[in-house]
């Protein structure tokens, strides 16, 4: 006996159309077939068939060995079979019906229809195409007469089928099926839908089906939308597009059905991953945030932290600390709807219990920018050390950014903690806990916080803390707070971008999980960055401290130490402004001449000196905006008639000031130009004044109007770095508002106040430039204040901007914020002067800047300890 192992079947079409197709045959179909010849051939790729032995097929004679079989058979399609079915097939109607069959088959050519069906007999949901004589057209297996029987074994039919729904639809990866589908009606047999899953169908519903989506279908669709956001909507487009591309032949929308059932499927991943099935009390015992993926990392007692962690010394008490962010983000709006589809297991992972948490008196408040929506946004809570979300620390703001609402959601993601220390990282802190205590009690009792076993503290996140104004706001500044290392806060920022275009628990299970897959690789690399600043921090520590008086480090040391445990005492990062403005300056001149009248000094003129340089600066500033706003401005009759404007009424200040300079300073007499003296100057704005500063040496000029002049432009440089700060600031604003924008009109607007900031920011820096130059042409480069430095355009930047490089091929450097930062020197000369003004035995700038040595140093050695902790 020698048995088959190989069997290749052959088709060969006597009219010569296509090539030769090979397909795997089964031991019924061989044997049904008259003309089969025998050959042995050892050197060919042969198909693998399940045939027991050779004495099955009768009449054939034994080869000499035991070499591989090759069964080849011409088939001949001119007359083919009669087949028994109800409808007609496609292509009968010439005669002829010649299959193409899936290629995933590894077939090619054609197949007859008694073949075609023979082989999807298990395979139900292949697309195949019908040879009309001129062409392949589209056609369906049930058309062909195929029918799926559910609860028996291949090739095995029931004798009591119960037939399904005419219109059942069975939804796969490669389009939208219409299936004749019969359940086993036999007495042991297990329920419809038990059948249905058993052949890895989904139903979409458990009481008499109608639709199903292939397991397959469903795995493929929560990929895609948790790497590409996909929608729903557009995949069941391509769906619809991939059962029939042209647009005309109808295919049975069972969009309302993939939606439920790919609902479905997300809630009993998200059940089976947490081990649910498994669990005594079953899916209905899940308890509240219990299938969201946690933190490893974060503390958790009971979980990761030692047992005696309670008894840690203070010093290290906060290795155990939990450090939380929340934030509100009003990119995911919901509108409002007629009916709403009810959640599966709310509050088991992410987003809170929707029941316990509305606010339905305000569920439906409209404002101008609320009108017609359910929700506003959301507000989240994330552990702000890895950026994972909090079980329930998700919900949604039905009007606004309302303390209730986050208050609700941030205590809820606490409930029922242990840990000793609470750390809070909220934009708005500062305004957040003024009655955070008052509104503790108004909480549901199980949100509360025993503040006998943990007590909360708070600061705001280090990007948006540059918003709030500095004074009073030091304590809530992560780069001083002590026993956070180098917390940025701002994790849950980065999240909104991925999280925006869809939103679901799904969607953020990924995010952890994606989080959770890098912690190790991402906490390495932080240890090895924060083991390099933390040397070189503590070098530099030290080099200050040595050359230091021996009292002053501990005196420093003591103040800090104080300040952290008691906010209320004087912040020993900030430094009270001591420049005097131009103001100021006008104001003690003013004073001067005042007095000196007073003991019989003689005026000149009914203008005093100083009001006389002050008039004359005034003017030069109003020629600086005039040329900005001439070269800016379009050349509209509006436009043209408001510079004419303002041209003349700089010239009636000019003629004013020209009748007090021939007294004060008849110097400025021999410089005068015929277009000085004209009445009508075509441009005003060009006009010199001959100051002080634009006189020659040669020419002596009273010392009074020099020093008044001196003392002036100091006070007006200082006056344009003050300005120039806050316009940056307001230039930062408005770009960071920009990106929430929508719409051409809104964004253009944005665009347009930006420009106008820029503009601003130009002529403020023009104005200290001609100060500075002014001071070094009266009393030299050596003569003016050290802080009155060079203003080039690098140096014009915002506190976030990072520094440009001299070599404009270079790359920018990024300034990762105050651990390694490189601001701009405009920044540093808003704290003190540099002068030796003392306090408590040290000068204030040394004071400040050892004091934030210190900070970083130690904020470098607690990241160390707090990442060797979380890898632990």
């Amino acid at each position: 006996m020698v048995t088959v192992t190989h069997i290749r079947f052959r088709m060969r079409p006597t009219r010569g159309w296509g090539r030769p197709g090979y397909s795997l045959l089964s031991k019924r179909d061989v044997l049904s077939e008259a003309s089969v010849a025998i050959e042995t051939q050892k050197d060919i790729r042969l198909w693998a068939a399940n045939i027991a032995s050779w004495e099955d097929l009768p009449g054939f004679p034994e080869p000499d060995d035991g070499a591989p079989v090759n069964i080849s058979y011409e088939h001949h399609m001119e007359k083919p079979a009669p087949i028994e079915r109800n409808t007609p097939v496609l292509g009968e109607r010439r005669g002829s019906c010649h299959y193409q069959v899936s290629p995933m088959l590894g077939t090619r050519g054609a197949l007859c229809c008694k073949c075609t069906l023979a082989i999807h007999e298990n395979l139900p949901l292949h697309n195949i195409r019908v040879w009309t004589g001129q062409m392949f057209e589209h056609a369906s297996l049930r058309g062909l007469g195929l029918t799926v029987q559910l609860g028996h074994p291949a090739y095995q039919k029931c004798p009591v089928p119960v037939y399904a729904s005419s219109s059942f639809v069975v939804i796969h990866t490669n389009g939208v099926h219409s299936i004749r589908v019969m359940f086993c009606g036999c007495s042991n047999a297990p329920h419809h839908r038990v059948q249905l899953l058993r052949r890895h169908w989904f139903l979409s519903t458990v009481l008499q089906p109608k639709s199903c989506a292939m397991f397959e279908v469903l795995h493929q669709y929560q990929l895609l939308s948790l790497s590409s956001k996909i929608s729903i909507h557009h995949f069941y487009d391509m769906l619809e597009r991939l059962t029939d591309n042209t647009g005309l032949v109808p295919v049975l929308n069972k969009y309302k059905s993939f939606c439920r059932m790919v609902h479905e499927w997300r809630h009993l991943k998200m059940l089976k991953r947490a081990g649910r099935g498994n669990d005594p009390s079953s899916v209905l015992g899940t308890a509240s945030g219990e299938l969201a993926v946690i933190c490893p990392a974060c503390p958790e007692p009971g979980v990761n932290l030692p047992e005696e962690w309670m008894n840690t010394p203070e010093e290290e008490r906060f290795l155990y600390d939990g450090i939380y962010a929340i934030d509100a983000n009003f990119h995911l709006k919901n509108r409002a709807r007629s009916s709403v589809d009810p959640g599966l297991g709310t509050g088991w992972v992410y987003f809170v219990d929707d029941q316990a948490y509305r606010f339905a008196a305000l569920d439906h408040a409209n404002t101008k920018k609320s009108d017609g929506l359910r929700v506003t946004g959301v507000g989240a809570v994330v552990c702000a050390r890895h950026g994972l979300l909090c079980p329930n620390g998700i919900g949604d703001l039905q009007k606004g950014e309302r303390f209730c609402n986050m208050d609700y959601i941030m205590f809820l993601s606490l409930q029922g903690t242990k840990l000793g220390h609470i750390m809070i990282l909220y934009d708005i802190f500062c305004q957040w806990i003024t009655k955070l205590h008052h509104q503790l009690p108004s909480l549901p009792p199980e949100f509360q916080i025993d503040p006998n076993i943990t007590t909360l503290r708070g600061v705001i996140p280090k990007f948006h803390f540059g918003a709030h104004k500095p004074e009073g706001h030091a304590q809530f500044s992560l780069n001083w707070m002590p026993g956070v290392g180098r917390t940025d806060g701002e994790g849950i920022e980065q999240d909104w971008s991925s999280i925006n275009p869809a939103a679901n628990n799904d969607i953020w299970s990924d995010l952890n999980y994606q989080k959770i897959t890098t912690l190790s690789t991402s906490l390495l690399q932080k240890l090895h960055n924060a083991l390099v600043q933390s040397a070189f921090h503590l070098e530099q520590y030290d080099t200050l401290t040595q050359g230091l008086a021996d009292d002053d480090a501990s005196t420093w040391e003591r103040m800090v130490r104080e300040w952290e445990i008691d906010a209320s005492k004087p912040d020993p990062y900030t430094l009270p402004l001591s420049n005097k403005s131009q103001a100021q300056i006008c104001l003690e001149l003013i004073e001067m001449e005042r007095d000196s009248l007073y003991h019989g000094s003689v005026s000149l003129h009914n203008v005093s000196a100083s009001a006389f340089v002050i008039m004359g600066l005034d003017i030069e500033d109003t020629q600086r905006k005039l040329a900005l706003d001439v070269q800016c401005t379009t050349e509209t009759i509006s436009s043209l008639m408001s510079i004419e404007s303002r041209r003349l009424s700089l010239v009636k200040r000019i003629k004013t000031f020209r009748n007090i300079q021939r007294i004060y300073m008849p110097e400025a007499c021999h410089f005068l130009t015929s277009e000085d003296e004209c009445e009508k100057p075509s441009h005003p704005e060009t006009i010199k004044l001959f100051l002080p500063s634009q006189i020659p040496a040669e020419y002596h000029v009273q010392n009074t109007i020099v020093d008044i002049e001196v003392k002036l432009c100091v006070g007006q440089a200082f006056d344009a770095l003050s300005s120039l700060r806050s316009s940056l600031c307001i230039q930062a604003h408005l770009t960071n508002y920009k990106q929430t924008v929508r719409g051409q009109h809104m964004h253009t607007r944005a665009m347009a106040l930006i420009e106008s900031a820029k503009c601003k920011t130009a002529s403020i820096a023009a104005k200290y430039t001609v100060s500075r130059q002014t001071l070094i042409s009266l009393v030299g480069l050596d003569g003016i204040n050290p802080q009155l430095k060079e203003l080039r355009d690098r140096d014009v930047r915002t506190l976030s901007d990072p520094e440009i490089s001299k070599d404009k091929q270079d790359s920018h450097t990024q300034n990762l914020g105050e651990g390694s930062r490189a601001l701009s020197w405009i920044w540093m000369s808003a704290v003190g002067n540099g002068n030796n003004e003392t306090h408590e035995g040290g000068v204030f700038a040394l004071w400040v800047e050892w004091m934030k040595l210190r900070a970083r140093k130690e904020c470098w050695q607690e990241e160390v300890l707090l990442l060797r902790e979380e890898m632990c």
